[in-house]
């Protein structure tokens, strides 16, 4: 019967990583890692009609792969490499297609790391270079690796929450927030966000490395453009996620049509107060602008005349407090500010959505 020795890690052994013993014929080895053993892996005496086949024999300290009976073996797409004396395939193979003798290029060689004798992804000569006959694992890549780990997919690309798309923030210390992704080789690891002043991420103004799904950062005023990634324990990074853009400080300004309104920061944490500005009539004479909010089941929150406390036109703040002078609760809310005139004339600025945060 056949012999299958499949996907196995042997290393640090004083003898062989792998030993196919004395009768032991049409054993199948396929997809192993040898690394830093006395010999690589060695079939013995009397062995015959074996297949070695998308394997790795890597820095051991004597011969990388051996046979000892003449044409007992075929050797396909392996690769033996920087093995002593660099006796990398030693004896008479039934040769096959695809053996190499190169670095295979692991993230780690320690025993103690995640990546230990995982492939890069970014480098490695083993990756979808096995067999084509092969089947690939799942999330495997065009064609199965040699060695005995796998290279899977890559983390997916992040999707963003807030700020928003195109958002404006009224100060200079701006929050992110990102879903957390799930996936990659061995888990999500960490994330990274940069905020770039342009569209091409040339002219990074911001970058961190987080574990966490959020970050917080101080941006000079001006439009800024800012995107995150994942990290997984493999050292694999994913797509960046779809960008989005936000307007810090000075440049947030811009005439607003009469009728028209737009609240800042969006979303609103619990703890900070809502800027709204509005479009009015200059040419008019104001009597009230009243500022109402509505949960999402209808309720009002508050209905006010912001007109009374503000300092001038056109701008007005909210402390995020209901009509009992208790803080709002996190949520989606709407909100409408109606322009009344003295003339009896009014306009309002229709719903629009209002998310506050904790």
């Amino acid at each position: 019967t056949d012999n299958r020795l499949f996907r196995n890690l042997s290393y640090y052994n004083t003898s062989e990583g792998i030993r196919i013993d004395n009768n032991s014929d049409r054993a199948i080895v396929l997809n192993n890692t040898s690394f830093r053993n006395g010999k690589g892996i060695l079939f013995d005496n009397n062995v015959d009609s074996c297949i070695l086949r998308n394997n790795i024999s890597l820095s051991n300290n004597n011969e990388g792969i051996q046979v000892v009976v003449a044409g007992g073996v075929t050797n396909s797409y392996n690769n033996s490499y920087g093995n002593g004396g660099g006796n990398n395939y030693v004896g008479t193979f039934r040769d096959g297609p695809g053996r190499i003798s190169s670095n295979a290029r692991f993230l780690s060689t320690h025993t103690n790391s995640s990546s230990f004798l995982r492939l890069s992804p970014t480098n490695s000569p083993c990756i979808n270079t096995g067999s084509p006959d092969d089947p690939v694992p799942q999330k495997g890549g065009s064609r199965v690796d040699m060695g005995a780990i796998e290279v899977t997919n890559q983390p997916p690309q992040v999707i963003l929450l807030t700020p928003a798309n195109d958002s404006i923030s009224g100060t200079n210390i701006v929050h992110f927030n990102w879903e957390p992704a799930t996936g990659g080789t061995l888990g999500i690891t960490n994330y990274k966000i940069e905020i770039a002043s342009d569209i091409n991420f040339i002219n990074v103004a911001f970058s961190n490395t987080t574990a966490a799904t959020s970050c917080q950062a101080t941006l000079n005023d001006g439009k800024y453009y800012w995107h995150v990634r994942a990290n997984d324990r493999a050292g694999n990074a994913g797509p960046w996620s779809l960008s989005r853009t936000i307007t810090v400080g000075a440049e947030k300004t811009g005439a607003l049509q009469e009728g028209e309104a737009k609240a800042y920061p969006v979303p609103c944490p619990r703890n900070r107060n809502l800027i709204l500005e509005y479009g009015y009539n200059s040419g008019k004479v104001l009597e009230k602008v009243d500022l109402t909010v509505w949960d999402i089941f209808g309720n009002k929150v508050i209905d006010k005349n912001v007109l009374l406390e503000s300092a001038s036109p056109g701008k007005t703040e909210w402390d995020l407090k209901n009509s009992r002078n208790d803080k709002t609760m996190p949520g989606v809310y709407l909100y409408m500010i109606e322009i009344k005139y003295v003339d009896g004339s009014k306009v309002d600025s229709g719903y629009k959505k209002l998310i506050i945060t904790k």
